[in-house]
């Protein structure tokens, strides 16, 4: 049966990775802007017109992706089926459970990052350094850097083993001689995503018929473990 992956870009190494090393066929893959996390409306816009392009072209529509601030509820395919890991973010998928996430949530309070999402915050206005130093100075740029990560009290990097960590170090470094965090290394998972690509879809996933709209209730977010 055809199947289309349609997944956030700041997953390609681990989602490459696993496709290689799962010896994964017969996959076609859509990359989506990891900057449309920053507006949840418009992700949701971007992967609901991608669907539609190719609804019914592929028998399975997976996508790589948690609930993401809601860039996922309501997204519908007419003639293709859903599918879709119940997580509430993509570090979710990185760590390989909800479970594990908000056991490091309590423990570290952490801004997650890893070589995706490093590559990534480039896109993302507000998280792009070079650009805020280049309007404000470095006095300015750490107040502002500060100010938005004083809910966080560390740097967790997740080691997933698909690329070389001193490839993300240059901007944790970048990140942490603004905020000043400690920084841990945190062992990642990719079960989930292996699950996801090798059709191995279990009470972590969430299977949408063609017609069937995914909801925020389907993700349990509550409950999640």
């Amino acid at each position: 049966m055809k199947t289309l992956l349609i997944a956030c870009e700041t997953l390609k190494e681990e989602l490459l990775f696993v496709i290689t090393e799962g010896n994964i066929h017969d996959l076609d893959i859509e990359w989506v802007d990891g900057g449309l996390h920053e507006n949840p409306e418009k992700l949701q816009n971007r992967i609901q017109s991608l669907i539609e392009n190719y609804d019914g072209v592929y028998d399975f529509i997976l996508l790589g992706y948690g609930y993401c601030g809601g860039g996922i509820k309501d997204l519908i395919s007419k003639k293709s089926t859903l599918i879709v890991p119940k997580v509430s973010d993509c570090i979710s998928l990185l760590l390989g459970s909800e479970k594990v996430r908000m056991e490091i949530n309590e423990r570290d309070h952490p801004f997650f990052m890893t070589k995706g999402w490093a590559r990534c915050m480039d896109q993302v206005g507000i998280l792009c350094i070079q650009r805020i130093k280049d309007k404000y100075g470095y006095e300015k740029t750490s107040n502002i850097f500060q100010q938005m990560f004083s809910g966080y009290k560390a740097i967790d990097v997740i080691e997933t083993g698909c690329y070389s960590m001193a490839e993300v170090r240059e901007k944790v470094d970048e990140l942490n001689d603004l905020i000043g965090l400690p920084e841990n290394i945190i062992e990642g998972d990719l079960n989930i995503i292996l699950a996801l690509l090798s059709k191995n879809w279990n009470t972590q996933f969430i299977i949408k018929q063609p017609g069937e709209a995914i909801s925020q209730n389907d993700f349990e977010l509550d409950s999640l473990s």
